[in-house]
């Protein structure tokens, strides 16, 4: 059990103010019903009795000490006479009561007070009865004990009044009772959801996980936003200068630039893009219904913002929803792409033939597409990968919108081939065990989620207004957004790359050997782009420094992918017995790319280093493909020597009954032989 967290209980407690609340209110109603409408009022009517001789003479003091000795040894015998069914029954008789001595006994109280002191109480639901019945016992009680005892010294010292309140009936006693009732079982409910409860409330609980955190979306207020919107226009004479409010946009940076929400979502691409290797970035969540495909959508338009070329790939299959957040068909998207496209072939008119132009600067969407009755067949590693390179070639960010890891593990598989892997979680909704399993579940393919986001975080009226005020009064932070407001498609972002999908028809991911025609232009594997210019050892000038600055960057690509293969290849080793055949194959596949990409680059001292570690790490793949052979040959072996035996078994067993049958055929034949021959005799 987690350490007890008295901050963590008392915010819980404050977010159930109006559960605890409640819990009272039902509390004192039940106490002002229990008090004024069931408890019956019975009235009490008292009388003591001193057991002491009295005299007007003063008595010596040795008979003082003689009288309070016996008195003492009397009390006793008094009381039990006092509650006797011979004074009981006296009294009934007396008074003519329609009444047990049961009934009588019930409704008496004899104490002791002292040495010589005896109080008796009788409580009735009729003040005049209990009155009566009290001074008749106490008439009975005088006169049976001085016929026992034959001593006068019972007194009566107060005698029996009528009551004229109810004994038994205390109003503010009852509510307060009842009150600190419902506070304990307030507090115990409490306790008992803090205990049970292990949703994500604060970034706290993330960070406790191990997650590092990018940000924190609050709750969008959209009829607060509206008024705010109308209070900001009136107050600046600007009833046209805003857009007009759509209710139905789930898109915040757009119709609401300046609100908290949106200023939440600035502060995430921060986080994102000031990040080392973050051009694919997969967003993914633990369950439905944890806003991933909002924090996609709005993170994508945020980014397109700061002139960054923008595509969402919607990886979720099954119920991808970027299309209805985007107002956009979804007839033609990636799953149609993959069921499609070659394993070995990108062709890359095809894959821009799939993307949709969106209604937002610089953002282009490939929807998820018509729902395949086998969604993660279609995850094959060579088509992922040769789109995700196409794709990079043409955009600067690609975000891919994945599916809930915990119920399905098309993400999990999606988030080896990407930079950066992002957990959405939501308040009070996302568990920390799930989150955690999740965590295991990423690390055992040899990835990791670089960070979580805490979506739906609920801020108070003052604290959204006052965000929002202040998010128009501050300084723009250093990414600095464009007021570029055309509409650009895929063609322009194509010329911008200086790509002819015309001449250059596709991508051969086999052996990375392009097809191309003598005027086409530069391509994805081998020849670098840059600005349109193919790099020779004859260029100078500027052109030696953008080459320069273009082979800079393909060693430091090159370099990322074989940290990403090492790691894979680490999983590979350890997980021996696991491997296929095919899993040796891709790493071969992925080997051979490499090698190609660093013979490309001639120039450079730098990727020699890279060649002897890909060098060694295609030796260990060897090593693994003949070890797993060997392994395939003594298990063929294996399986082949037992069935063999298995047949050599079956055979004998079979003979052995054969023979066993006809032995018993033969006994048989000689017992019936036996008995036809006592008959003839």
């Amino acid at each position: 059990m987690e350490e007890f967290d008295l901050k963590k209980f008392a915010k819980l407690a404050w977010a159930k103010k109006i559960f605890i609340i409640l819990i009272m209110i039902v509390s004192l109603g039940v106490g002002y019903f229990y008090s004024y409408m069931c408890v019956i009022p019975k009235y009490r009517s008292t009388t003591s009795f001193l057991l002491a001789q009295l005299s007007d003479e003063k008595s010596e003091d040795e008979n003082q000490v003689a009288d309070l000795s016996m008195t003492s040894t009397l009390i006793q015998p008094y009381i039990s006479l006092l509650g006797s069914k011979r004074v009981v029954s006296k009294v009934i008789d007396n008074l003519g009561l329609n009444m047990s001595v049961t009934t009588i006994k019930g409704m008496m109280n004899i104490t002791q007070e002292n040495q010589a002191m005896i109080v008796l109480s009788v409580s009735n639901e009729n003040a005049e009865l209990a009155e009566t019945i009290a001074k008749e016992i106490a008439k009975v009680f005088v006169e049976e004990a001085e016929e026992i005892f034959k001593i006068e010294n019972v007194n009566i010292i107060d005698a029996a009044e009528r009551a004229t309140s109810p004994y038994n009936i205390n109003h503010p006693k009852d509510l307060i009772i009842f009150g600190m009732l419902g506070a304990f079982l307030s507090c115990g409910l409490i306790l008992l959801i803090y205990m049970l409860d292990t949703t994500v409330k604060e970034e706290e609980d993330l960070e406790e996980i191990g997650l590092p955190i990018l940000g924190t979306i609050p709750v969008f207020e959209r009829k607060l936003e509206k008024s705010i919107q109308k209070e900001s226009s009136s107050r600046n004479n600007e009833i046209g200068s805003r857009k007009k409010f759509n209710k139905d946009n789930e898109i915040v940076i757009l119709d609401n630039a300046k609100s908290p929400v949106a200023e939440a979502f600035r502060a995430l691409r921060t986080n994102v893009t000031f990040a080392q290797n973050t051009k694919t970035i997969l967003i993914t969540s633990s369950r439905m219904g944890e806003g991933k495909s909002y924090v996609a959508a709005n993170l994508a338009a945020t980014i397109a913002k700061t002139d960054k070329k923008v595509i969402i790939v919607d990886a979720d299959m099954r119920k991808g929803r970027q299309n209805k957040i985007f107002g956009l068909e979804n007839k033609r998207g990636l799953s149609n792409y993959l069921a499609n496209c070659e394993e070995t072939k990108v062709d890359i008119g095809e894959v821009t033939s799939y993307i949709k132009t969106t209604q937002v600067p610089n953002l282009h969407l490939m929807t998820s597409g018509s729902r395949p009755s086998n969604p993660a067949e279609l995850l094959s590693a060579p088509k992922i990968k040769g789109l995700l390179s196409v794709l990079g070639e043409i955009y600067d960010i690609i975000i891919i919108d994945g599916t809930p890891s915990s119920i399905i593990a098309d993400s999990v598989v999606i988030s080896r081939f990407v930079d950066y892997s992002m957990l959405v979680t939501a308040y009070k909704t996302s568990k920390t065990e799930e989150i955690k399993k999740l965590i295991k579940t990423f690390e055992q393919v040899g990835t990791r989620l670089n960070g979580a986001v805490l979506n739906k975080y609920p801020l108070t009226k003052e604290g959204y207004t006052s965000s929002y005020y202040y998010s128009e009064a501050r300084v723009e932070s250093k990414l600095v957004e464009s007021s570029r407001t055309e509409i650009r498609t895929v063609e322009n972002f194509l010329a911008d790359a200086n790509i002819n999908t015309n001449s250059f028809r596709y991508v051969d991911m086999k052996d990375a050997n392009l097809l191309t025609t003598p005027n086409a232009a530069p391509s994805f594997k081998g020849i670098d782009i840059f600005k349109g210019t193919v790099f020779s050892s004859s260029s100078s000038g500027s052109n030696k420094t953008e080459m320069s600055a273009a082979i800079e960057y393909k060693i430091e690509k090159i370099d990322s992918e074989l940290a990403a293969m090492k790691n894979m290849l680490m999983q590979v080793a350890v997980n021996t017995n696991q491997v296929s055949s095919k899993d040796i194959e891709l790493i071969r596949f992925d080997i051979s790319n490499l090698k190609q990409s660093i013979d490309d680059i001639k120039d450079d001292d730098a990727i020699d280093e890279l060649k002897e570690e890909l060098m060694e790490m295609k030796n260990i793949t060897e090593e693994l493909a003949n070890s797993q052979a060997n392994n395939n040959e003594k298990i063929k072996k294996f399986i082949e020597d037992y069935y063999k035996q298995k047949a050599e078994l079956t055979k004998k067993a079979s003979t052995k009954k054969t023979t066993t049958t006809t032995a018993a055929k033969a006994k048989k034949t000689i017992k019936a032989a036996k008995i036809d021959n006592e008959e003839e005799e």
